[in-house]
């Protein structure tokens, strides 16, 4: 994704300008209707960061096996789980983490595993050669994945078995845009997660006590489906 966003800073600067409002409600509802070309470019990293990454972060991050990961989803990304250095390394940057709960430096080697997905995959494919159509070679891909993979198999897992995503839309947040009201847009745009567990104690929404209830269970794999969860004798 580097380059492709050092391109889009690139068309930026020589037309001096910030990308259009339109641009912005496009990218947001994922339509190429009236998208510019820097629109398109963003709309295509964004795209492709959600196929590559979404995949990558379960394993590193929430430490389920690579085997989780069809063979076909993982030829089609360029993903190549079946080789046993890559697996390492995968396991290498998932262990740090979870001994030394240090995100600065996950982050940092999340980004490595990341760029080089991105190279895999543009050695491949060319992202010279994506085009954002429905029926194009991009667009059946990235209907693919999704279809057969991320809404099917692993959305399950991240939204809700380890991020609470239905407990939250319905505890905390449809709460919290009832008590804010006509203000809710503007607040819940400018706070992060911890505010916004600070903001639904003090508006009486949750009570401080139960404030884990509502924090990622970052340790479901291990805890409640050990036959997922990514160890080191798996790699071998």
């Amino acid at each position: 994704m580097l380059h492709i966003l050092q391109e889009v800073r690139a068309i930026y600067k020589t037309r001096n300008q910030l990308i259009d409002i339109t641009d912005l409600q496009s990218i947001a509802s994922h339509s190429i209707d009236g998208l510019s070309l820097e629109g398109e470019i963003v709309l295509i990293a964004d795209k492709l960061t959600g196929l590559l990454e979404d995949p990558l972060i379960a394993i590193t991050g929430l430490r389920i096996t690579p085997a989780f990961v069809p063979d076909d989803i993982a030829n089609r990304l360029v993903l190549p789980f079946d080789d046993l250095n890559y697996r390492r390394c995968l396991f290498e940057v998932s262990d740090c983490f979870y001994r030394s709960h240090d995100v600065d430096r996950f982050m940092s080697d999340f980004d490595t595993l990341f760029h080089d997905a991105v190279r895999r995959f543009d050695k491949v494919y060319g992202l010279g050669n994506i085009e954002l159509t429905t029926n194009s070679w991009f667009g059946k891909l990235v209907y693919h994945i999704k279809s057969n993979f991320l809404k099917l198999k692993l959305f399950a897992y991240n939204n809700e078995k380890v991020s609470r995503g239905s407990k939250l839309r319905g505890e905390l947040i449809k709460p919290l845009l009832e008590v804010l009201g006509d203000n809710a847009p503007y607040v819940l745009t400018t706070i992060n997660e911890e505010e916004l567990l600070d903001l639904a104690i003090q508006k009486g929404v949750i009570q401080a006590g139960s404030i884990s209830q509502y924090l990622p269970n970052i340790d479901y794999i291990s805890n409640s489906e050990p036959e997922l969860y990514f160890q080191y004798v798996l790699i071998h």
